[in-house]
């Protein structure tokens, strides 16, 4: 009874901003629970996506006391409670979730933990402290002597998505890379805005994490924290054929515990217990990036948020879950999974290099070969006539057209994928 009624009057504030459209559609279309949701987002992602089917506030972000009132006045005409805030605020640095969960007096995270979740170099000291394996990196300015050998990797400090990721194989290409940081103070992107902790402030703009370049297979997981104990909700594996750095080709959801990848989902839900710890995570979904390094795992990054990706899309099929909505679960206190489900899939992306107006995007020849392939879903962004435009975050990736969802451990029909397609591009 006392679960029913949760259910029925409990609210959740889902603050998600500046999300592309086909992550905001893998999101909402495998919610749960959406009576229970009102998502606040800007004008960007109501003009790019449909929103007709969910609670939706439409405002602007950065007048938290006005957004406030919108939603006190919202949830009282429709008779909710507002128990939880869930956050995608990154740009933010979540400040406007943690004032959202202020405002209602509801369970967030403190600003230790959001500076240490939000800037990558607070993040690698925090977690080597805490002797945890973390790539070598270096906090440095545009004309830092570095200390890192080549290859190595340099970011910004926030960000996400491979938001200006640079590998340098040389002195020549740090030259080159680090040059592009210098127009940064020309951008007024959020995600860039100098970054004030209790002790000191740091300008994106201004300074940057050179790191080792760690070799071998990436990985990322979603892990639920709860009763102090990390509990594994997915595994991901990144696979790329081609040479465009930091860019995926597919994504492989895997079950550790039955391949063949170095390491077990205990050993992961130990790692990530302790990196919750050092980071002072005691409850929610994180997201972490790691690798396999000599039998050890690095790790890459971590956040206070699930991962956002279409493997969410595949979640939903496979396991029909996903980590937000385990997350959502866990805001409405109702009971969340403990273990994950031993069933693996594979994301497999249609990509191709050229900008320019699609002439014909046609996928018939999957279709009739369905069966064989275990194809579950096929999704295209784009249709016939449609342009294409180069990502002005990432230039030389290849640019992404659509999906294949895939059952089975299937990474060998990649090939077979690709073949199958028959997309033609012309530049205009």
């Amino acid at each position: 009874m006392k679960d029913e009624l949760k259910i029925k009057s409990g609210l959740i504030i889902f603050i998600a901003n500046d999300l592309d459209s086909d992550d905001f559609f893998a999101i909402t279309n495998n919610l749960e629970f959406r009576d229970n949701i009102l998502i606040v987002c800007d004008k960007k992602i109501k003009r790019e996506s449909d929103t007709r089917e969910f609670n939706c506030l439409v405002s602007k972000l950065d007048d938290v006391p006005k957004l406030v009132k919108k939603i006190t006045a919202w949830a009282k005409k429709n008779h909710k409670l507002i128990v939880g805030v869930i956050g995608l605020d990154e740009e933010y640095h979540y400040a406007v979730s943690k004032n959202i969960a202020k405002e209602f007096s509801l369970e967030f995270y403190g600003d230790e933990t959001i500076d240490n979740t939000s800037n990558k170099y607070l993040q690698r000291k925090k977690l080597r402290n805490a002797r945890i394996n973390v790539p070598n990196f270096q906090l440095i300015e545009l004309n830092s002597k570095i200390n890192i050998p080549f290859p190595n990797v340099l970011k910004v400090l926030t960000g996400n998505a491979g938001f200006f990721v640079y590998h340098n194989k040389n002195q020549e290409d740090f030259k080159k890379n680090i040059k592009d940081f210098s127009f940064l103070k020309n951008k007024t992107d959020l995600i860039l805005q100098e970054h004030k902790t209790q002790k000191e402030t740091y300008d994106p703009k201004k300074q940057f994490i050179i790191e080792e370049y760690v070799a071998g297979q990436e990985y990322s997981c979603d892990y639920l924290i709860s009763d102090k104990q990390a509990h594994i909700l997915r595994v991901s594996k990144k696979i790329n054929s081609q040479e465009a750095f930091a860019f995926t080709e597919a994504i492989a959801l895997i079950n550790p515990d039955i391949s063949k990848e170095g390491f077990k989902t205990k050993q992961l839900a130990f790692l990530c217990k302790k990196v919750a710890h050092a980071l002072n995570i005691n409850h929610g979904v994180c997201m972490m990036d790691f690798m396999v390094k000599d039998k050890k795992l690095v790790v890459l990054e971590t956040s206070i948020r699930p991962g956002i990706s279409t493997f969410i899309d595949l979640m939903a099929e496979l396991y029909r879950d996903t980590s937000i909505n385990q997350l959502i679960r866990q805001k409405l206190k109702l009971q969340t999974i403990k273990t994950m489900p031993k069933k693996e899939g594979l994301v497999v992306y249609f990509t191709t290099k050229s900008p320019g107006k699609i002439r014909l995007f046609d996928t018939d020849k999957l279709k009739k070969i369905k069966p064989k392939l275990k194809i579950l879903k096929i999704c295209k962004y784009y249709k016939k006539g449609d342009l294409v435009k180069i990502d002005s975050n990432h230039p030389e990736d290849p640019i992404v057209l659509g999906y294949v969802l895939l059952k089975g451990a299937a990474e060998l029909n990649i090939k077979l994928v690709q073949t199958n397609t028959n997309i033609q591009i012309y530049a205009q």
